[in-house]
């Protein structure tokens, strides 16, 4: 073969393989761009990286936090009720911790901050929030004087007006869900009601529920005969009361324990 000809070949090849050659380069060019603008950017990144990670262990505290706080509410007789939820939120937090490091009064003192202050205001804004409820309005005379009773002090007053109203209209409530009286006891028939009722609706959160079914379980239903062998005086408890097993519940504390239990029963409609 002439030199000519192979020269002629040698073209040939190198012009076939040059847009591979391009190609190549311009991969490296996008490489070495996109390497920049990473580097650049990394500052910017990381500190996003970071920052979801702390919102992760953030949701994952506020999960514990929360579970905490129930605990430590139901334990001392108390609950999150929906006007104790409106308040801000580290009046709780430090109540919660006050309680966790030995100050067994600070969920008490918490309520009474928020409620008996000028003159129990909070408490009457409540009440008149509560008649809004169709069944709570049925008791509205109640409601009123129970309300005056507290704020003069005469808590043996309130105290059995306040678990009548919140046992009355727990058994509306289950009438209006046409769960009948026949079908079961007391405390599976408003388990049983609230269930059906926002099974429905859906517009409540089931940790509510959890703690909705505490409250009127341990208020309400729960037996003056359980209560004897195992009486904690931090519970308020509908039968202790009105069957004369607990005769000192005469007291601030035990009255406005009564009036967040229908604080509690306020969302049943």
């Amino acid at each position: 073969m002439q030199n000519k000809e192979i020269s002629k070949l040698i073209k040939l090849q190198q012009d076939a393989i040059q847009p591979l050659v391009d190609a190549h380069t311009q991969v490296q060019k996008y490489i070495k761009h996109i390497t920049g603008i990473l580097d650049r950017q990394k500052d910017v990144f990381i500190p996003i990286f970071k920052q979801n990670k702390d919102f992760a262990d953030f949701v994952e505290k506020a999960k514990r936090n929360k579970f905490d706080t129930k605990q430590v509410m139901i334990e001392s007789g108390w609950w999150m009720t929906p006007s104790i939820m409106d308040i801000p939120v580290n009046w709780i937090d430090e109540a919660v911790l006050k309680y966790k490091k030995g100050n067994k009064k600070a969920i008490f003192n918490l309520f009474r901050k928020v409620y008996q202050n000028d003159n129990c205001k909070n408490l009457e804004l409540l009440v008149l929030e509560w008649k809004k409820n169709p069944l709570l309005n049925l008791w509205s005379r109640h409601l009123d004087d129970a309300l005056d009773a507290h704020k003069h002090k005469r808590y043996t007053l309130s105290v059995p007006v306040l678990l009548l109203i919140a046992e009355g209209v727990a058994s509306d409530f289950c009438k209006k869900n046409n769960i009948s009286v026949k079908e079961s006891n007391g405390e599976d028939k408003i388990k049983k009601s609230i269930k059906t009722h926002y099974g429905k609706t859906n517009n409540v959160l089931l940790s509510y529920l959890d703690l909705l079914e505490n409250a009127l379980s341990s208020t309400i239903y729960k037996s003056t005969k359980s209560l004897k062998s195992n009486l904690r005086k931090n519970i308020l408890n509908r039968h202790a009361v009105l069957h004369g097993v607990k005769k000192d519940y005469g007291s601030m504390k035990t009255s406005l324990q009564a009036f967040m239990l229908v604080d509690m029963i306020s969302d049943l409609k």
